[in-house]
């Protein structure tokens, strides 16, 4: 859903030579804008963030333009826009009740920055709850900027966010949300920044200090240290608190060696064993969804790089810029990665992971199939999607759940004789099958196994009718006999050739 501007869902509150004096005509070096997701239990946390951004003493250099959404535990409910001007939040718009977790509200916000606020450099912040790239039916499971009042959020795996955002206007991203520093997400935001300040755990509701991250960019001459030393006050800050936190700077500029890295680990994966590559997984360090101070071996999140030390003598990775966390998570990278260990998990959220470019990229899900594929169980069952085409039969696998490189075996039987025996790489089988009642089974092989697991295919039986399938030509089963190798009369040929001893029948 695209939300527009219509008459009457927003007016502005200031008279027109108001709001010319407040934008004005200055040179601005830096506008940074906040979308703020607080139509939910954070409410009473965004009233507070908006107090440290009018505390914040900016020089003239740097504009602070804000998106609020407040739900009714707010003190003031409604979506407003504002503008900083000294120790005040000038209000811009009132935008009724807008539903923060559509994607087109984004997009309106940074179309209106981009055409009011001219400046040099830009710098969005996305605030609010956070759940990384995933999406489920959970309503604490939905990716980012979660309103409550529509249940909505902006999902990263289906691409709202990134279509949300403009291509190198941001030079750096924060996000002030929890779970959203992981190369999922990073991976989407390529060609959207050049860096992301995120935390890959969770974010206590407090949040980032905005008088100090304010007050950095006007003190501040250049990127790196701006982000940098906020990711140290981030981290003293809670510190000091006791709470545990982590907070790391990405350069995306180094997706690329990053890439090759990963993509490096993905395919010698095929050459461990599956007790080797849980070992490392087993003693990698996790993120939780419950609680930064408990250790969870089970958890779905994992540290990328505390895995490839383990198996792969790797200790740092390009793209980590700069991080830090306390307690629990010192000397990290800071950057998750989706990898559970139960595999009913993966199946429910294959076809999600599919669609990131991460998983294009790498084939990521490779490296965790493998680790698991002594759990493939015969319970699966396989929906079987059957198309009848001019050239044969062709069946899908639409619910499939397995590696890039493991093989599927498609037996056809009829009348309890194998009549084929079908390898693909694919989902995808082509069947040139005579008139008759077929059985089909399934099974999937996984890497260097000699057999594989036999899945419940659904449905698992095809009946081709006379003249449903047209004829093609095939090989004799045996030079004299009356028939081809798949049982067909050749007395219905257009004719015979022969090649190298066999004997073709020509349809």
């Amino acid at each position: 859903m695209k939300w527009t501007i219509l008459s009457g869902a927003g007016r502005y509150v200031l008279p027109l030579f108001i709001f010319i004096s407040l934008v004005g005509s200055t040179p601005y070096k830096w506008t940074i804008g906040l979308y703020m997701a607080g139509d939910n239990d954070l409410a009473m946390a965004l009233d507070k963030d908006l107090s440290e951004i009018k505390r914040a003493r900016i020089d003239r250099s740097l504009n602070v333009v804000v998106f609020a959404d407040r739900g009714i535990f707010s003190e003031c409910p409604g979506t407003f826009m504002y503008v900083k001007r000294d120790t005040f939040l000038v209000t811009l718009l009132s935008l009724g009740n807008l539903d923060s977790g559509d994607p087109g509200n984004l997009s309106f916000f940074i179309t209106y920055l981009r055409h009011n606020f001219p400046s040099d450099y830009y710098a969005l912040v996305i605030w609010g709850h956070g759940t990384g790239w995933n999406k489920s039916e959970n309503f604490f499971q939905k990716s980012v900027a979660i309103d409550a009042s529509t249940s909505n959020s902006i999902e990263v795996f289906n691409g709202e966010l990134t279509s949300s955002l403009p291509d190198s206007l941001f030079s750096v991203i924060f996000f002030d949300a929890c779970l959203m520093g992981s190369i999922e997400v990073l991976w989407e935001l390529r060609e959207k920044t050049r860096y992301v300040v995120a935390s890959p755990a969770l974010v206590p509701s407090l949040g980032f200090n905005y008088t100090k991250l304010l007050e950095m960019f006007s003190m501040e001459e250049k990127i790196e240290n701006i982000l940098k030393k906020s990711v140290d006050d981030f981290v003293s800050d809670y510190d000091s608190l006791g709470f545990t936190v982590s907070l790391g700077v990405f350069d995306l500029t180094k997706i690329d060696t990053t890439e090759k890295i990963i993509k490096d680990a993905v395919e010698s994966s095929y050459l461990k064993t599956t007790t080797e590559l849980l070992k490392y997984r087993m003693n990698a360090i996790t993120y939780n969804t419950y609680s930064n101070q408990v250790e969870d071996p089970e958890a779905c999140l994992i540290d990328v790089v505390s895995l490839l030390k383990l198996g792969w003598a790797i200790d740092t990775l390009p793209v980590v810029l700069y991080a830090r966390g306390n307690f629990r998570f010192e000397n990290l990278s800071f950057l998750s990665a989706y990898f559970p260990l139960n595999y009913s998990i993966i199946k429910r959220d294959f076809l999600n992971y599919r669609s990131l470019n991460f998983q294009r990229r790498t084939n990521f899900l490779d490296l965790v199939l493998n680790t698991l594929s002594d759990s493939l169980g015969e319970v699966d069952t396989v929906r079987a999607l059957i198309v009848r085409e001019k050239n044969g039969i062709i069946l899908s696998l639409q619910n499939l759940v397995k590696a890039s490189r493991w093989q599927c075996l498609l037996r056809v039987e009829k009348e309890g004789i194998v009549k084929q025996e079908l390898y693909s790489l694919s989902e995808k089988f082509l069947l040139r099958l005579t008139p008759g009642f077929y059985k089909l089974s399934l099974e999937v092989i996984p890497r260097n196994k000699l057999r594989g697991t036999l899945l419940y295919l659904t449905p698992d039986t095809i009946t081709v009718l006379e003249g449903e399938t047209p004829y093609y030509n095939s090989i004799m089963a045996e030079l004299d006999s009356g028939v081809d190798i798949l049982g067909r009369q050749s007395s219905k040929g257009k004719g015979v050739l022969f090649n190298q001893s066999k004997k073709y029948v020509v349809y």
